[in-house]
């Protein structure tokens, strides 16, 4: 699988967390103990605010529903934040710049009474949530507002024997983001908004149709750890204020999950998963747009490198992401070569065993290959379902069940010479070769776009 990813990890701002997790405004209970635990949660502040006096008259018809909706939104995702993120805490915005911001990508529940809201639950005389406020830095890196679930509010989850299927997600009205340039590294492309056009409602039709039919899927978890399994809902990330940029799939939950854990323990329809995974995708893409035909079969067999397959990889990719050359390894590739090598010996390496290529490196034309692998999955996905069978994107690679892999394998060949003009790789993995292979990749493939160079 390809390493680069359109979408940041961490928050607007770009600031890289871990174990926090953004806050998902559109959380709801599905069940009666989860409404139960909701309605819960809001008798406890109607009756702190009627004590303390801190209204004097009741909320007005509309600021009441917002409220509401603010409030089960936020009640929903720190239950299941308690219950599958060991209550680390959610990371939001409390400021006036984000919230109740009009735009296409809006939430009632990320208006700014949310403010009024967190302060609520974290007063002592309630102790909901604990709450650690941010900050904006004009130097330096930029701190968002955490909010932990209490004690308190952990002792509800458990009182209602809630699990994370109580809960469910809200459609969302806007599945197709636009971003726009990155302004450096720390500095991640934001949200933009852009015109309504027959391409733009082409594509979030079929998001949505992608979505309808994943919330009806039949998934489960086995696992010991507790999975949010309905968080299910997928979007479609447009990178570099271009619709022909990017255009990745981000949402589902096992999308986060280790490669081992979802062939383990996922289960589609019952059955056991195996993952289809685009061999070699970044190369036979550019190999596509270039008017070129692969001479090689594995396009990372590099002459005099055979040995650092995983390395040449890397840093191939990473070629097709950056602008100019560099003197410098990716992070995380340079314990992949022997120190004597430089970067300049493997980039040199693979521009000579590409010779049809070569021009196409170091000009950015990742971003271009990565709109054009999303559109074969989504393709893909809408082919698959109209044969009626459930799979699940992972950027260049899908999760079907066991007994759909060769009709899988059979569409997703035919789609990627349809879109290229050129036969593709598919390669197929299954738990059983995750248990007698030496896997070094057991971890969830999320990382951010191109990667970061360094000495």
């Amino acid at each position: 699988m390809t390493t680069e990813n359109t979408e940041a990890v961490g928050d607007a701002d770009g600031e890289q967390r871990h174990g926090e997790r953004p806050f998902d405004p559109w959380r709801f209970p599905i069940t009666l103990s989860g409404q139960n635990f909701v309605d819960e949660v809001a008798a406890l502040l109607e009756a702190h605010e009627e004590e303390a006096g801190l209204r004097k008259r009741k909320r007005r018809p509309n600021d009441k529903r917002t409220f509401e909706r603010m409030l089960t939104a936020l009640a929903s995702d720190l239950a299941i934040n308690a219950l599958c993120d060991e209550a680390t805490g959610l990371h939001l915005s409390r400021s006036n710049r984000h919230l109740g911001r009009v735009s296409r990508y809006g939430n009632a529940a990320t208006s700014k009474t949310l403010r009024q809201l967190l302060d609520l639950m974290a007063d002592p005389r309630v102790a909901l949530i604990e709450q650690k406020l941010g900050y904006r830095a004009k130097k330096g890196q930029s701190k968002r507002t955490v909010v932990v679930p209490s004690v308190r509010l952990q002792q509800l989850v458990q009182l209602y024997e809630l699990t994370p299927a109580d809960f469910g997600e809200r459609p969302r009205p806007e599945p197709i983001e636009l971003k726009s340039c990155p302004v450096s590294r720390k500095k991640r492309g934001q949200l933009i908004d852009y015109p309504e056009t027959a391409i733009t409602m082409g594509l979030r039709s079929q998001v949505r149709e992608i979505n309808v039919f994943l919330s009806m899927a039949s998934l489960d978890f086995t696992g010991s750890a507790a999975v949010d399994v309905n968080k299910r809902q997928l979007r479609r990330v447009f990178t570099r204020e271009s619709f022909e940029s990017g255009g990745r799939l981000f949402g589902g939950f096992w999308q986060l999950m280790s490669k081992r854990d979802r062939l383990s323990h996922l289960k589609i329809n019952g059955e056991d998963v195996i993952e289809l995974d685009y061999g070699q995708v970044m190369p036979r893409l550019v190999y596509a747009l270039a008017g070129q035909v692969p001479g090689m079969d594995d396009l990372y067999a590099i002459p005099g490198f055979e040995e650092y397959r995983p390395g040449i990889k890397k840093v191939a990719s990473s070629m097709l992401f950056v602008e100019a050359p560099k003197s410098r390894f990716p992070v995380d590739t340079r314990h992949l070569f022997p120190k004597a090598v430089k970067i300049g010996d493997v980039t040199d390496a693979i521009m000579a065993a590409h010779p049809d290529i070569a021009g196409y490196f170091f000009t950015g034309i990742g971003h271009r290959c990565q709109f054009l692998e999303s559109e074969i999955l989504v393709e893909v996905l809408l082919t698959l379902k109209s044969h009626g069978i459930v799979a699940l994107p992972i950027h260049d690679a899908v999760l079907v069940p066991a007994s759909a892999a060769a009709k899988a394998m059979a569409v997703m060949l035919e789609v990627f010479k349809k879109r290229t003009g050129q036969e593709g790789v598919v390669d197929l993995i299954t738990k059983e070769q995750l248990e007698t292979a030496d896997d070094t990749s057991d971890e969830a493939e999320v990382h951010a776009e191109p990667l970061q160079l360094v000495a």
